[in-house]
């Protein structure tokens, strides 16, 4: 019977920023970083996730990462889920482990976004997550897209400007305590409503970074981490989504299966919100961290984040870190871990990370416990 237990017992965030690095090495190096800090080798892994790479198309990315890391596993995939693809990735191996498929799993995240594409190409591959008939030659896709669902949250519940800008304050606040951060200047939430506006009503500061990025994870059984003395964290709960897939065929522009996600979540790890002690949330637009709030149930539909008793997005996230929805679970596992130094949250035993493809399309949420 395998090993009910599925825990991260290594993880890696290598470069960010424009690392003029081709997107498979990034892969190759948040892999291998995750493996080091695990200690496992190439011939260890049996399962091997990546998601995918925009500016580096291979027909079996994965195999190929396996290939170069000198891992033959019996179980590889390239998920293809946007935003929320890391956290999808895990969900993946956290079953692929408790049905005795794999013992060790390593997920890379990867791309060289901003050196690669720049950045007019990579605004126009936005274009892809809008239907190519009935949004995108109107000129709706990403960021007016997101700012549908943050003019539907004023019609029902106000103007969440201030809202939206105590985000990207608090976030700012955060990143100038992260090594390496893109943006740690400050930010105060006047400036951030007094910021260039992009799409109404989501100004500039709403928006997050374009950033190369790479990172990785190594996922085993509890068992095989303590056999190895390895400080790890428990994947208390996994829960995954959907919806619609084009925002035009929303019934209600809200991000319905986010709720679903985290309930799934919450539910199999047997925690409740308020027992949450910190949140690493996706985070493409400030109004995706504060619906995704909403929708865990962290703070009430139309009120205002809960930043003052609930740390979020602990490294700056996207807004000003760096690009890369792999960092927010690297991030949570170095809070849990005790690691996370001068932005560390006191006495951090139970974190939930969020991850969102498309607008609001593909949602995944996963709570994780602290390190033993």
């Amino acid at each position: 019977m395998p090993d009910s237990t599925v825990v991260i017992a290594g993880a890696f965030e290598g470069p960010s920023g424009i690392t003029g690095t081709s997107a498979f090495e990034l892969f190759v190096q948040g892999a291998a970083g995750a493996m080091r800090d695990a200690g496992v080798s190439g011939s260890e892994v049996d399962g091997l996730l990546t998601s995918y790479s925009w500016e580096e198309p291979r027909l079996m990315p994965s195999d190929f990462l396996a290939e170069y890391l000198g891992a033959a596993p019996v179980y590889t995939e390239t998920v293809t889920l946007g935003g929320a693809g890391p956290l999808g990735m895990l969900g993946r191996a956290e079953r692929a482990i408790r049905s005795g498929l794999c013992e060790t799993v390593v997920l890379a995240s990867a791309s060289n976004r901003a050196s690669g594409l720049g950045k007019e190409a990579a605004i126009d591959s936005l274009r892809e997550v809008a239907h190519p008939l009935y949004e995108a030659p109107f000129g709706a896709f990403v960021p007016a897209l997101y700012a549908l669902f943050a003019q539907r949250h004023a019609h029902l519940f106000g103007d969440a400007e201030r809202s939206m800008a105590a985000i990207a304050a608090s976030q700012r606040g955060y990143a100038a305590l992260k090594p390496g951060a893109a943006r740690q200047e400050p930010l105060s939430i006047e400036d951030a409503i007094a910021s260039k506006m992009i799409s109404e009503p989501l100004r500039i500061t709403d928006c997050c970074l374009l950033t190369d990025f790479s990172a990785g994870l190594v996922v085993t059984t509890e068992a095989r981490a303590r056999e190895r003395g390895e400080r790890y964290v428990s994947v208390l709960g996994y829960g995954e989504a959907r919806d619609f897939d084009n925002v035009s065929q929303s019934a209600a522009l809200e991000p319905t299966s986010m709720a679903a996600a985290g309930a799934l979540a919450f539910a199999r790890a047997g925690v409740a919100p308020e027992e949450v002690d910190f949140a690493e949330l996706y985070d493409c637009f400030t109004i995706t961290v504060l619906l995704t709030l909403q929708s865990l149930g962290l703070c009430g539909r139309g009120e205002a984040p809960p930043l003052e008793r609930l740390p979020v997005n602990t490294n700056g996230g996207m807004l000003s870190f760096a690009t890369g929805g792999m960092y927010h679970l690297t991030e949570a596992v170095s809070q849990l871990r005790g690691e996370a130094g001068a932005r560390q949250v006191a006495d951090a035993r139970v974190g939930v990370v969020t991850g969102v493809g498309g607008v609001f399309s593909a949602n995944c949420a996963a709570v994780l416990g602290a390190a033993r």
